[in-house]
């Protein structure tokens, strides 16, 4: 008997039914964002999230599909609470690892422009901006930190000729999708292609609520 429930423990443990379930920690683009029982814009609702939380992803289909003006795949997430399996439109998440992955180049922070802005997984970040007359690279630092789908950042050291001040704080908004449409204004509709690319942006009164 207890090399028969031995066994059962052994073929539990390397069975791919019961292996720990990949998840890709994803910011909430949009409010609300439905999450639907099916990969389709007129998949019944199960449930739906506000902007700025949290929701696992779970993997993305092959397909690209445009829905309105966006053009993007579908994710399978699992819903916040209940843990139901459920699709959500990608436009809407951002994954939090492409915060730290790769530089992210010409973001527009509270009229400010940063030309190249890498950010640390310890909190920090550096913008390097055009060089000088000279030749010489100028470059800040500050440290960064993210509420909901808002990332403010704080400068400490700046070098000459930079258009900010230390102790100076600009807001920059996590996006997926054209940021030049969606920075028009706090209620742009967002326009453009598939994006792999990771970029920043400002709340689109029409995000999610049809989706």
């Amino acid at each position: 008997m207890k090399l028969a429930i031995s066994l059962i423990l052994a073929l539990i443990a390397v069975s791919p039914l019961f292996a720990a379930e990949e998840r890709t920690p994803c910011v909430v683009l949009g409010s609300p964002v439905n999450i639907r029982s099916g990969s389709a814009a007129n998949s019944p609702v199960i449930d739906s999230i506000a902007e700025g939380q949290m929701i696992d992803m779970l993997q993305l289909e092959d397909t690209p599909v445009t829905i309105g003006n966006l053009t993007d795949v579908w994710a399978q997430v699992r819903t916040p609470g209940q843990g139901r399996l459920g699709y959500v439109f990608a436009a809407f998440l951002f994954p939090l690892y492409e915060l730290t992955a790769n530089p992210w180049l010409n973001m527009t922070a509270d009229g400010v422009v940063l030309e190249r802005v890498s950010f640390a997984q310890n909190g920090t970040f550096a913008w390097e901006a055009s060089p000088d007359a000279n030749g010489n690279l100028k470059k800040a630092t500050g440290r960064w930190q993210r509420a909901g789908r808002t990332i403010t950042l704080t400068f400490t050291r700046i070098a000459a000729g930079m258009n900010i001040n230390p102790g100076a704080q600009r807001s920059l908004y996590l996006y997926r999708h054209e940021q030049a449409s969606a920075l028009a204004s706090e209620y742009s509709t967002i326009s453009g292609g598939l994006k792999k690319t990771t970029v920043l942006y400002k709340k689109a009164a029409s995000e999610g609520c049809s989706m």
